[in-house]
């Protein structure tokens, strides 16, 4: 048990980094583009959403049961990289 906690553990912290570096990078957008501040800040909302969303049906053979974490947790970095790289290209 101590091996599953442990495991749930690093993949809590992946995707707090994940998202720590997402909001780095919104930041960091509206700098460049502060006149779509609303936009952005309506889009990462809606993002958010539709990021639960869906890891929540991609891993729905798991729910419940001691691989959700780590695969909700494995679904959430992979989307949060996704979005982060979306918003890093708008300042360019």
């Amino acid at each position: 048990m101590s091996q599953l906690a442990e495991i749930n553990e690093k993949a809590l912290e992946k995707v707090e980094i994940a998202k720590k570096d997402l909001d780095k990078t919104i930041k960091e957008t509206i700098k460049s583009i502060p006149e779509e501040k609303g936009r952005i800040l309506d889009l990462k909302k809606s993002w958010e959403v539709t990021i639960q969303k869906k890891c929540t049906l991609e891993i729905f053979e798991s729910l419940h049961r001691d691989a959700e974490i780590a695969e909700r947790s494995s679904c959430l970095v992979d989307e949060y990289k996704a979005e982060r790289e979306f918003f890093y290209k708008l300042r360019f």
